[in-house]
């Protein structure tokens, strides 16, 4: 989706509906490839906070209150699912080095959506 429709400033993004729909989303960029560990690390984080019993309001109330100011929230160890995000972050990290992603271009890109969170070690943002 264009980056401007997120529901709060992150490159990706997840949430189940009470119906069980899951939406996953990730902001457009210039390389597919981007999008794909995006999408990944957002796909690992969830199956894992789901099953771990980790609601998504719990979630979302850490990333859109104390974490809103953080570079990357999951990587703070007072998130709820900081576990659950570390080890989607060393996942989408080995995906890119399959995929030839330089992690330094991938972070800076991610960046570019949002400036004022920039932290190049760690580039998903939610």
């Amino acid at each position: 989706i264009d980056h401007a429709k997120q529901r709060y400033p992150t490159a990706g993004d997840y949430w189940r509906e009470k119906d069980g729909t899951l939406h996953v989303v990730v902001s457009k960029m210039a390389d597919q490839r981007y999008e794909l560990l995006v999408a990944i690390h957002e796909l690992v984080e969830m199956s894992l906070v789901d099953q771990r019993g980790i609601s998504n309001k719990a979630i979302d109330e850490f990333d859109m209150g104390i974490g809103k100011d953080l570079a990357e929230p999951g990587d703070d160890p007072r998130a709820p699912y900081h576990a659950e995000h570390m080890v989607a972050s060393e996942i989408e990290r080995r995906m890119a080095a399959e995929l030839g992603v330089d992690w330094d271009k991938y972070a800076k890109a991610i960046e570019a959506l949002d400036p004022c969170r920039a932290d190049h070690s760690s580039p998903t943002i939610g």
